[in-house]
């Protein structure tokens, strides 16, 4: 007679290590190579590490180690705090990495400092900055020789074999960068801009010793969508071109971050129209920008057509 199944308590069922582990997520493939990229804690807690793994050599790396990553400059309030560090939330790990077209390398922001590492893991990760200005979003170029990224509100590029440093946008105070993709050749970037600023709210915070009320951005019914503008510039620096968004202009929800054509020459953008019954994905010609649209219908309906409209 087989024995009883145990059975198991909800602290055990809920608590770490998850007794059905911890899913991969962020999966990527490298366009050459055959590396595949993936976030991952293999001992089911909640810590996400990066790993890489090679199809030709059946070959699993664990390429970074960072729960106990420590440094005094980068500590948050909440951590300097002597009551409130008592209550932090767990670490989630990493939140995002970018890779080489040849699945070499990989790069990361973690602590809002940027780092690269070798993808066959023979060398610990290499820090790239070190500075209280947080550096968000990276993307490496598609040769693996240039790491952009996020900073105070510019696109600022690294160049890792030579050590140079140069600013390739300069986004006015009012507007807000959200999203930059270098093109497929490395020789040009495009990036989204939010025009206006959305509702700021504050949202209190009691667990220190005083009561802390910091602003953040929250739309609420009836707001009309912040303004966004499309725009490429030269990889190197230079005068951007500004792209024509068709007939919705500018004023559209949730564009997404726009795609380039494998020849650079033509971008892919998706927006939602501002009453959000209508959904376009939309193709951008570059450098001249000129555009037409493939258009869905109302997202309400169960069956939609699609046209294509060139731009005026």
């Amino acid at each position: 007679m087989a024995p009883a199944a145990e059975m198991w308590p909800l602290e055990k069922l809920y608590s770490r290590p998850f007794v059905w582990g911890t899913p991969p997520d962020a999966i990527k493939w490298s366009r050459t190579g055959h590396v595949l990229f993936f976030l991952w804690n293999a001992e089911g807690y909640r810590f996400r590490d990066l790993y890489a793994y090679h199809a030709d050599s059946k070959k699993l790396v664990r390429l970074t180690r960072l729960e106990q990553f420590q440094d005094e400059l980068l500590k948050s309030s909440a951590e300097r705090d002597q009551r409130r560090k008592k209550y932090l939330a767990p670490q989630g790990g990493l939140g995002g990495y970018t890779i080489s077209n040849d699945g070499s390398r990989a790069a990361f922001s973690f602590k809002g400092e940027l780092f690269t590492v070798r993808a066959d893991g023979s060398g610990e990760p290499v820090r790239i900055t070190r500075t209280k200005s947080p550096e968000a979003d990276p993307e490496l170029s598609p040769d693996g020789q240039r790491l952009a990224a996020i900073e105070n509100g510019q696109v600022v590029v690294h160049h890792l074999s030579d050590g140079r440093i140069w600013q390739i946008t300069d986004v006015p105070d009012a507007a807000d960068l959200t999203a930059f993709r270098f093109s497929r050749d490395g020789r040009k970037v495009t990036y989204l801009l939010n025009l206006g600023k959305e509702r700021q709210q504050v949202l209190p915070n009691y667990s220190g010793r005083f009561v802390a009320a910091p602003q953040f951005s929250r739309s609420v019914a009836g707001d009309d969508p912040v303004e966004v503008a499309l725009e490429v510039v030269s990889a190197e620096g230079g005068k951007p071109i500004r792209a024509d968004l068709g007939d919705w202009g500018g004023k559209i929800y949730g564009a997404d971050s726009p795609i380039w054509s494998p020849d650079s020459k033509k971008l892919l953008l998706r927006s939602v129209s501002r009453d959000m019954k209508k959904s376009e994905p939309s193709c951008r010609r570059s450098p001249a920008m000129t555009s037409f649209s493939l258009r869905i219908s109302s997202i309400s309906e169960k069956s939609s057509k699609a046209t294509r409209s060139p731009a005026p």
